[in-house]
């Protein structure tokens, strides 16, 4: 699990017009300083916020959700309950991995090419033009 740090760390590195936090909440439309706030655990993004920062981050907005529900989370059942849910969300995305990646060690259509032409779909709108 990543931290909210890791989260505003690498939407700064990944944009040069972004160069501190105070630039980071600018760009997320905030006039003051939140993402100190938030880096010293006083605060927390809004959900429409963190998949705007996730984003920014170039990460996962769902994972970046199933995040802050693990930081924001009061109780330490709410944090176990959110904590097994993105360990779900995780393992069905490592079990699609790997059979995408054995239907194209063998040849076999994948999860994402259920046609089995080895090619990528063509849009019907395209296909109209051929």
């Amino acid at each position: 699990m990543l931290t909210i740090d890791d989260y505003c760390d690498r939407a700064i590195a990944r944009h040069d017009h972004i160069t501190s936090d105070r630039g980071l909440g600018r760009a997320l439309g905030f006039s003051g300083a939140p993402v100190t706030f938030w880096r010293c655990k006083r605060a927390w993004p809004s959900p429409e916020t963190m998949v705007r920062l996730a984003m920014l981050a170039g990460l996962d907005r769902e994972q970046a959700l199933l995040d802050l529900g693990i930081w924001s989370a009061k109780s330490p059942e709410v944090r176990s309950a959110y904590s097994r849910m993105a360990e779900k969300v995780n393992q069905g995305v490592r079990a699609l991995l790997i059979v995408g990646g054995l239907s194209w060690l063998l040849g076999a259509p994948g999860p994402a090419n259920a046609a089995g032409t080895g090619e990528p779909p063509i849009s019907p709108h395209i296909e109209s033009q051929i």
